[in-house]
């Protein structure tokens, strides 16, 4: 669980892992100098995996941290000059997905190994920020979207493309898949 204060900017964030069948707390809580902007738990059950940093003012703080459950130990931290936006864990606990990005300038999504924190593909970038990341296809490809609205579809293992980009003509905020990944389901506005 972890939590974003509300304000124009952000303070500091807080987490805390809590018994998902009593709600009891059972590890301590953890300030942060930077939001969380998501998180995951990885598919065993034994990690979480949170990105940081304010996408508006200071860029300060700006990483991915990988803590064990859950006593939330923090395990490793990958710092970044970005702000990491979205993170994704492959299927099978090896690979680090994150996308990043400062607003107005080319953002990217990267593979990293979960184990030692270091990048197993080149960036692959988009015009702005990296809202969205995921594997898909049993981990063979990542889907990634800049808010600029590009979609792009490309290999986990080298990050050529795999099809063409996709463009919408509007700002995507919200993007799902089919659980048989075949559908994408794309909310858009108008700034």
């Amino acid at each position: 669980v972890h939590n974003n204060y509300a304000g124009s900017i952000p303070l500091y964030s807080r987490l805390q892992a809590l018994d998902a069948n009593t709600g009891e707390q059972v590890s301590e809580s953890h300030d942060f100098d930077s939001p969380i902007n998501r998180s995951i738990i990885t598919p065993d059950g034994k990690y979480w995996v949170g990105c940081f940093g304010r996408l508006f003012g200071r860029d300060i703080a700006c990483r991915v941290e990988v803590r064990a459950l859950p006593g939330l130990e923090l395990v490793r931290t990958i710092p970044f000059q970005e702000v990491v936006r979205t993170v994704d864990v492959s299927g099978d606990g090896q690979r680090l997905l994150i996308g990043a990005g400062k607003p107005d300038q080319v953002g990217f999504a990267q593979v990293f190994d979960f184990d030692t924190g270091k990048p197993l593909t080149p960036r692959v970038t988009h015009q702005n920020y990296v809202e969205h990341v995921q594997f898909l296809h049993e981990d063979r490809h990542v889907l990634s979207k800049g808010r600029s609205g590009v979609i792009r579809l490309w290999n986990s293992r080298t990050g050529d493309a795999v099809a063409p980009a996709i463009q919408i003509d509007r700002l995507v905020g919200g993007l799902a898949v089919s659980p048989d990944e075949r559908w994408l389901a794309l909310g858009t506005g108008t700034n």
